[in-house]
C-alpha cells in the first residue's frame, strides 16, 4: 500500500527521496535536524503579513546509521541516547532558524515561467537563495524528566498553540488540518482539560472563557463564562481588536506546478556514494512490490526525475 499511494501522488517524491537515504537512519536524535513543513504567517500592528519557516538546526556532528545496524538497534535507542547525554551534562542544542517571503514574492512563486511552485506545498523547500534563513535562538536541553508519565506521557503539543502576532497560512491544507486534528486527539487521550496539566499549562496565569467539564483542576471562580460582559470577565487580546485580512491569491491547478527539479536538485547534491545507497534502499524496499503495475508507474516517476538513477534503482531490483 505504501508504493502504491507513493505511486499515485508524484508530489512525495522529495520525502520519499530523503526517507530511504542516509539522512534518513540519523544516528539518534540529537544528530538530526527538525526541517521546516508547515507555512506561518507573521502579521504586525499594521497587519503586514509575512510568511515563514521555522527549523532547527542540530550542533551535534551529524552521524547517520546503516541500513544494517538500524536493524540490529533496540527500539528504545533513541530515547536512550538522548537521556544518557543528557545525564553525562552533554547537552544536546538546535540552532533555530526562520525563512522570511513577503506576500508579493510568493505569488511570483506561485506564477513565474520557469518553475513554478506552491510555497504552502509542504513537500516544497524554500530555496536558501531566494530566502535565506536567519538565526533566531537556540533551543538547549539540559535536564531529563524525573516522573516519565506525568511529564512525557502527558505533553500535548499542537500547532494551534500561537502567541500574537503568528497565525496559520491559509493555503496550508496540511496545517489547516493539524489545527483541529491535535488537540482533537489530547482532548481524547488526556481529557478536556489537558492543557490544564503540569506540563502543558503555561509559565505565566492565563485568564480565559475555557470553563468547567471533566478534570478541571483550576478555575477562575464566579467570573462570567460569556463574552463580553461588563463584570470582571478577561478582557480582548489587542491582535482580536484589528481587522484581519484575508490571504487572496490566485492559486493554479496542481497540474501546473513543478514536482521534479527540486528533486533533480537533491539528487544533483549527493555524492556518487549517497546516491548507490540510496538507490539500493528503495530497491529493497520496492522489490518486495508484487503488483508489476506499482512497480512500473513508480519507477516512470525515478525516470522523470533522473533517467541514471531510474536505471540505477533497475539493476538492484
Amino acid at each position: 500500500m505504501f508504493w502504491d499511494f507513493m505511486s499515485l501522488r508524484p508530489e512525495t517524491m522529495s520525502t520519499l527521496l530523503r526517507l530511504f537515504s542516509n539522512t534518513g537512519l540519523p544516528d539518534g536524535w540529537r544528530r538530526m535536524d527538525s526541517y521546516p513543513a508547515n507555512v506561518y504567517k507573521l502579521v504586525n500592528f499594521n497587519r503586514v503579513v509575512h510568511y515563514c519557516k521555522f527549523s532547527f538546526e542540530c550542533k551535534e556532528t551529524k552521524r547517520y546509521l546503516s541500513t544494517k545496524d538500524a536493524s540490529r538497534v533496540e527500539p528504545d535507542y533513541f530515547t536512550r541516547d538522548l537521556f544518557n547525554a543528557i545525564e553525562r551534562h552533554n547537552y544536546p542544542s538546535w540552532i533555530l532558524y526562520i525563512q522570511v517571503m513577503t506576500e508579493g514574492q510568493a505569488m511570483e512563486l506561485l506564477h513565474r515561467r520557469v518553475n513554478p511552485f506552491d510555497p504552502f506545498d509542504n513537500t516544497k523547500v524554500w530555496p536558501s537563495r531566494e530566502f535565506p534563513r536567519t538565526r533566531l535562538g537556540m533551543l538547549n536541553l539540559t535536564s531529563n524528566p524525573t516522573n516519565h508519565f506525568a511529564e512525557i506521557e502527558q505533553l500535548a503539543f499542537a500547532p494551534a498553540n500561537m502567541v500574537p502576532g503568528i497565525e496559520p497560512s491559509a493555503y496550508d491544507k496540511i496545517l489547516q488540518g493539524r489545527i483541529f486534528a491535535y488537540p482533537d486527539a489530547q482532548r481524547y487521550r488526556l481529557g478536556p482539560n489537558y492543557q490544564q496539566l503540569g506540563p502543558n499549562r503555561p509559565l505565566n496565569a492565563v485568564r480565559n472563557y475555557q470553563r468547567d467539564g471533566p478534570q478541571t483542576f483550576y478555575h477562575q471562580g464566579d467570573e462570567p463564562n460569556y463574552h463580553p460582559n461588563t463584570f470582571l470577565g478577561p478582557p480582548d487580546v489587542f491582535i482580536n481588536k484589528l481587522d484581519f485580512k484575508e490571504d487572496i491569491f490566485l492559486m493554479l491547478p496542481p497540474s501546473v506546478y513543478d514536482d521534479v527539479w527540486q528533486n533533480q536538485q537533491y539528487l544533483d547534491s549527493l555524492g556518487i556514494f549517497n546516491k548507490q545507497s540510496l538507490a539500493k534502499n528503495i530497491a529493497n524496499s520496492l522489490g518486495t512490490v508484487t503488483d508489476p503495475e506499482i512497480k512500473n508507474r513508480m519507477l516512470g516517476l525515478f525516470s522523470k526525475i533522473d533517467r541514471t538513477f531510474h536505471m540505477l534503482i533497475k539493476d538492484y531490483l
